[in-house]
This record gives structure tokens, C-alpha cells and sequence, in this order.
């Protein structure tokens, strides 16, 4: 198996076997200037160290590197001597699951050319998430992943309220960006929404405190989503008890305006009408409160969302300029 350095020279000891036949067969004709196209050097993504289980075998310390080499992206895992384990693309590793408490992947690994079950551990949460959202950009086997379901608890359902977090990395041409978090977004899970949002419908059936990697409608996007807080949807409801006054309902659902029965003098049935009215009021109005917090915090979505895009136009300015200006020293 070839080694670590020669996958970072580009080329492999096959490679350069072909490249020396090739140059002896041309090396007879002194008349023209034989041009030979170097390899392109690879450009390292990202690095770290992790733990490697392979089915029926021990857990092994290794270093991982992700490159781009060719315009592909390629996993590297090789062991203490820089000897390569495996070398894979990235949108050909198989993920079976990404396991944030335990700081694990599982995945279909191809080592000495046969695929098997690893589990591969890391160290460092930050390394485990970076990881990841390398993993999932370039894996379309699956739409989102759940690192976390959030245990034991209520389970979000349609009209629940959800407050969560988010986390944004966006692949470029340098590599990964540096993460975007944006907190405390809330959204009701309207049919509307759970239908036409890109990533919402996946919150059904997970509890507080999920945690999940998601793909918005961006190119070369993904979102790590945190669930925060969930509120379940009160309905409204007509009370089970008939006012004694027919038209009760009619000028309750006219907010605004005077919505007190008129005096009785019926002292038994004072307190439950006057219990049913406090509920239903309390309802309604708890309802276009939710309304209001919506629209704001779409238009502080929206605001955010600007704010964010400019902050990265500057980024890569900088980058753009800093690179330049190395280039020229």
C-alpha cells in the first residue's frame, strides 16, 4: 500500500513508474523539449487525531487528514509510522451513524481494497463537529443526521413552538469556513412550514436538547441544529358548560370589544361562566401573541441573515487580500 507522503505528493509509486517509461520513450527525440506536467499539490482541509475500531480487531491511535486534490476530497487515516490504513473520497464512505455523545462515527471503510465496519472516536468535540459537517456536505445518502434525539421527554409535533440554535459551515475554496452560530431562533410548526421549510420537518419527533446536522436550500451549506426549548400548541377550545346567555360566544370572538356577560341573577351559574370566559379570552389571546413572535422573529431572521452574508463577503476579502499579499512577499 502506498505511503502517507506519497498521497500528499500527488503522486503514487505506480504514477511515477508510468511517468519514467514514458519519459524514456520520448528521450530519443532531441529535437523537440519534452514537457512534463507536474502533479498539483494537495491542499490539507482539516487535521486531527482520533481512534480507530475496525470490526474484530484492537482500537488504534491515528492521524486523519482531509485533502483536495483534483477538485475531489479525500479522507486520509494512517497510523504512527505515516503508513496509510485507508484513503477514501469522501462522498464514497458509506455513514451508518454520527454519534455525538460519544464523539463517534460508523462508517463502511474500504481497507486492503475490502469494506468494513469502523468506528472512528475523536478526541476533541470541536475536531468531532468539523468532521461531521465535512462528512454530511459531501454524503447525500441521507438528508440530515441526528447526532443527538435528545433522550427521554416530550416529542415535537405539528403547531409545537421551537426555540433552537444554529451553527453554520459553508464549504469554500480554502476549505471549511469558520462556524456562524446564530441562537435563539423560534418558529411554530405550522403544516405550511413543516412543508415548505428546508430542515424544520426533520424537529418532528425529537425531543428538548436534540441535536441534528441539517441541509437548507445554500449550496455547499450545512446547518448543526440545537433544540432548546419546545412548547406544546394550546388549542382553542368551546367549553363543554352553555352559557346561559346565547350570544356569550358571538361577542367573545369580537376582541376589542366588551366581552363581560351581562348581570344574572342566577348566583350558581356566575362561576363557571365566568371560569369559561377567562380560559377562552386567555386562549385566543395567547394565540396572537404567538403570531406577533413569529413575524418578528422572521424579520430578525431576515436581519440576521444579511448582517451574517456581508460579514462574510469581508471575510473573504480579507482572506483574499492576506493571500495576495503573501503571495507577493
Amino acid at each position: 500500500m502506498a505511503s502517507f507522503d506519497q498521497f500528499l505528493d500527488g503522486e503514487s509509486s505506480q504514477d511515477a513508474e508510468v511517468s519514467n517509461r514514458m519519459a524514456n520513450i520520448f528521450a530519443e527525440d532531441d529535437e523537440q523539449d519534452t514537457i512534463v506536467e507536474k502533479p498539483k499539490p494537495s491542499m490539507k482541509i482539516f487535521s486531527t487525531t482520533a481512534f480507530l475500531s475496525v470490526e474484530n480487531a484492537q482500537s488504534i491511535k491515528c492521524g486523519l487528514i482531509v485533502i483536495k486534490n483534483d477538485g475531489k476530497i479525500y479522507t486520509i487515516l494512517y497510523d504512527s509510522s505515516k503508513k496509510c490504513i485507508f484513503r477514501c473520497e469522501l462522498n464514497q464512505l458509506l455513514i451508518e451513524s454520527i454519534d455525538q455523545a460519544s464523539l463517534s462515527i460508523k462508517y463502511d471503510v474500504p481497507i486492503e481494497n475490502i469494506h468494513q465496519k469502523a468506528k472512528l472516536t475523536f478526541i476533541d468535540l470541536s475536531d468531532f463537529t468539523r468532521y461531521s459537517a465535512l462528512l454530511f456536505l459531501h454524503n447525500n445518502s441521507k438528508p440530515f443526521f441526528i447526532l443527538d434525539s435528545g433522550g427521554a421527554g416530550e416529542k415535537i409535533e405539528e403547531y409545537f413552538s421551537v426555540l433552537y440554535d444554529t451553527v453554520k459551515y459553508k464549504m469554500e475554496q480554502i476549505g471549511l469556513s469558520l462556524p456562524v452560530p446564530q441562537s435563539n431562533i423560534k418558529s411554530k410548526l405550522t403544516p405550511e412550514k413543516l412543508e415548505n421549510h428546508p430542515y424544520l420537518s426533520n424537529f418532528v419527533g425529537l425531543s428538548k436538547n436534540a441535536i441534528l446536522l441539517v441541509k437548507p436550500d445554500e449550496e455547499n451549506v450545512v446547518y448543526q441544529v440545537t433544540i432548546r426549548k419546545i412548547k406544546a400548541h394550546t388549542q382553542i377550545i368551546e367549553s363543554s358548560v352553555e352559557p346561559e346567555d346565547p350570544s356569550l360566544l358571538e361577542r367573545i370572538s369580537k376582541i376589542g370589544k366588551n366581552v363581560m356577560p351581562p348581570p344574572t341573577t342566577s348566583q350558581e351559574s356566575k362561576p363557571t361562566e365566568s371560569l369559561n370566559l377567562y380560559e377562552i379570552i386567555h386562549r385566543v389571546v395567547g394565540v396572537e401573541i404567538d403570531r406577533m413572535e413569529m413575524r418578528l422573529n422572521a424579520r430578525l431572521e431576515h436581519f440576521e441573515t444579511q448582517v451574517i452574508d456581508r460579514l462574510e463577503k469581508q471575510n473573504r476579502l480579507l482572506e483574499s487580500l492576506v493571500k495576495r499579499e503573501n503571495e507577493n512577499l
